[in-house]
């Protein structure tokens, strides 16, 4: 098999498709590619030596979709009259023809978070999403049309069947932020939720609609699929240009390792001192690092997947921060997370810190070099969102001593001179409409 079969098949070509599927070498470089496309969605995400088992997604989630959709196809294929042939023989080029759409993974390794925000990486990253899927299914009608002998118009509906009932069920099992009406999720998990309910909801409504289409097909088409791959490849076909080229390009993804890996050990270290000895030993590891020596798209402990940290374990990382020595940019990381959760979680967040925790905050941000910044952020959108500002706290006769206190030692250090060239991470949020018109969020719903 050639280099040129490998970028022929990418675009669909009739004779690369049957070549490779003739070809028993083609199992093995379609396993070189897909380990390939394994280490390039890896090598800058996470600690391959800590997560091996990540190497063999890939290929879990090949035999996990090209099973059912092979067992489809040729369940069709035999019920309109196809000749049975070998379904171990056909499954093995099937099998090689779906691991060789393996390098269009190849586009998931680009580093989008070394060079945009987080939020434009996720947007990018789900973009990169959406292309590989369109051009793998356009490719898989285009093999099973080739190697089947059927119209395109009878293939797609086959494929799109499986795919859509495939991504059904992914989504349904796999945790997935919940959209918010009011905020309380992050902008880029909002981003992956909005884009999953999207492909949800595609799919449960055309669903019936590929059901219908084989159904219907299976009971009018009069043409008789026909297994088209040869027994054995052409001579012209033989060579091992395709195995070096898959050989090669392994070699070059995992070239790049020795760059990304030792960044995401460190933050493999920081995630296993934060879970074996808590926010205070995750901090002092932090502390003696710089922050370019984690990956650029790494979010410190604590986190979680979907939705927030609660806001105790936002509190045992600034208590931690308040009562031991630290770097200036691992104390700016953790204020400029506190000040974005402010901004988009705007509906619950603020008012629960300040009536439900306003003695610890008070008592961890008096003692935060950030903490100035933090509070005068915490009160303007209190202020905004909720009308309910440090200072018109205050004017409830009803509160306790303890929390007076705390409220108004929030409120002075709200006053106090702002830091220069505090940084921030997040725009600030417009104000709302004076008619009373829609509040952030509810375009989401």
């Amino acid at each position: 098999m050639s280099i040129r079969a490998v970028f022929a098949f990418l675009m669909g070509d009739r004779r690369a498709i049957l070549a490779i599927a003739a070809d028993r070498r083609a199992l093995v470089v379609g396993a070189l590619l897909v380990l390939s496309a394994a280490v390039a969605r890896n090598y800058d995400q996470v600690w391959l030596i800590g997560e091996p088992w990540r190497l063999l997604g890939p290929f879990v989630a090949s035999l996990a979709i090209s099973v059912p959709l092979f067992l489809t196809i040729y369940g069709f294929a035999r019920l309109k009259g196809m000749v049975p042939v070998g379904m171990a023989r056909a499954y093995g080029a099937f099998l090689a023809l779906y691991w060789m759409t393996a390098p269009l993974a190849w586009l998931y390794g680009v580093p989008y978070e070394r060079f945009l925000d987080p939020l434009d990486a996720v947007s990018k990253n789900l973009w990169t999403l959406a292309l590989v899927s369109v051009w793998r299914v356009a490719l898989m009608v285009q093999v099973v049309s080739v190697i089947f002998g059927m119209k395109v118009r009878v293939a797609l509906p086959l494929v799109m069947l499986v795919a859509d009932a495939a991504a059904l069920t992914a989504l349904w099992f796999i945790p997935l932020p919940v959209v918010g009406m009011m905020g309380g999720v992050s902008p880029e998990q909002e981003a992956v939720a909005l884009t999953a309910l999207m492909v949800r909801a595609l799919g449960i409504l055309s669903l019936p609609v590929w059901i219908v289409l084989v159904i219907w097909f299976a009971s009018n088409s009069e043409e008789i699929p026909e297994w088209q791959v040869p027994a054995e490849p052409e001579p012209h076909a033989a060579g091992r240009g395709a195995i070096v080229f898959a050989g090669l390009a392994l070699l070059a993804w995992a070239a790049l390792l020795p760059i990304t890996q030792p960044g995401q050990l460190r933050a493999h270290r920081v995630d296993l001192a934060y879970d074996e000895g808590g926010p205070t030993a995750a901090l002092a590891l932090m502390s003696s690092h710089d922050r370019r020596d984690f990956p650029p798209g790494w979010v410190a402990p604590p986190r979680r997947f979907p939705g927030e940290p609660t806001t105790d374990e936002v509190f045992d990382m600034l208590e931690a921060l308040a009562e031991q020595p630290h770097a200036d940019w691992v104390e700016d990381v953790y204020a400029d997370r506190f000040i974005n959760r402010v901004r988009y979680d705007w509906f619950e967040w603020p008012a629960e810190l300040l009536d439900q925790h306003a003695e610890r905050l008070a008592a961890i941000l008096t003692h935060l070099r950030r903490g100035p910044g933090m509070v005068r952020e915490l009160d303007r959108v209190a202020r905004q969102w909720g009308n309910q500002s440090i200072e018109q706290r205050l004017e409830d006769e009803s509160l306790s001593e303890s929390r007076r206190e705390a409220l108004q030692a929030l409120g002075r250090l709200a006053r106090t001179e702002e830091d220069e060239d505090e940084p921030t991470s997040a725009p600030e949020p417009e104000a709302p409409p004076e008619d009373g018109g829609a509040t952030p969020g509810d375009e989401g719903t």
